[in-house]
């Protein structure tokens, strides 16, 4: 059985480089920990106002991001209303949070973490195809 209890969230997106709401981002930088680099098998989508992950069955598939700790169990409740996630109607939810395994860096060690998949259809959205956001955000700003 799945539950809520499980306090490790695997991070790839905008809530890693700033929301754009400040209190959300004080908050969150206060209620989790920083534990390590690492991926998850999938696919990486630009939606322009943020990434979307979608999962792949190719090993070569790559999105990259940062594994953190909650403090407190109950805040995955608040990360779900930021993620559009509604656990009670998740068929009517943009993301999916799914446990999923996570390879750490850079030791490659396989870890079990929530992680929030986009639960759309990404026709017609550009790949990502590094796989990493910053990157990505980094390299569109030159």
């Amino acid at each position: 059985m799945i539950t809520n209890n499980v306090p490790y969230v695997f991070f790839y997106d905008s809530i890693l480089t700033g929301t754009g709401d400040r209190h959300f981002d004080a908050w969150l930088h206060g209620a989790v920990y920083h534990l390590s680099e690492g991926y998850v098998q999938a696919r990486l989508y630009d939606l322009g106002a943020y990434p979307a992950a979608v999962t792949s069955n190719q090993k070569n598939d790559k999105v990259y991001g940062t594994l953190f700790r909650l403090r407190r169990p109950d805040f995955l409740d608040r990360i779900d209303r930021s993620e559009l996630y509604r656990p009670d109607v998740h068929h009517h939810s943009e993301f999916i949070r799914r446990l999923t395994q996570v390879k750490l860096l850079p030791a490659r060690r396989t870890f079990t973490c929530w992680v929030y998949f986009y639960s759309a259809t990404v026709t017609g959205r550009p790949r990502i195809k590094q796989g990493d956001y910053r990157e990505y955000l980094a390299t569109r700003r030159c």
